[in-house]
């Protein structure tokens, strides 16, 4: 399978999938149903599950999880309450854990990391606070 960014008058820009044919291709995830944006943008595989960045118009732009079924997404963490949503970029599998950096609507970087669970979805670091503490001391 292929996972990617579609867009279509029906469901906006959503992450769609295809196996190759033209039977085999279509919107997977609808999260902001009608012509919205949803995003939908494919961020990588970890512990079989595709992780997406999403907006749901709930939550901002957050990361998602889908199993690879329609119906089969939902939100790894709302890491910014409300519809702020977080940017996540920068996405790697290293030491067993998901590696991403948000971009907060401030313009602050945080780097985050994550077991694949909401309670195990941290901050790291805040790239512009605590570097700049680091460096004055």
């Amino acid at each position: 399978m292929l996972y990617f960014q579609g867009e279509d008058p029906q469901h906006g820009s959503e992450l769609w999938r295809t196996d190759g044919t033209a039977e085999g291709t279509y919107a997977l995830v609808d999260l902001c149903p009608g012509s919205c944006w949803g995003l939908g943008e494919p961020l990588g595989f970890f512990a079989g599950h595709l992780y997406f960045r999403g907006d749901d118009r709930e939550h901002g732009a957050e990361i998602w999880r889908t199993d690879g079924t329609v119906g089969g997404e939902e939100l790894l963490a709302d890491l910014c309450p409300g519809t702020c949503g977080t940017e996540p970029r920068g996405w790697s599998e290293w030491r067993g854990k998901l590696w991403f950096l948000t971009q907060a609507s401030g313009g602050t970087a945080t780097l985050w990391n994550s077991d694949a669970t909401a309670a195990g979805t941290k901050p790291v670091a805040n790239l512009c606070d605590d570097f700049r503490l680091r460096r004055r001391r």
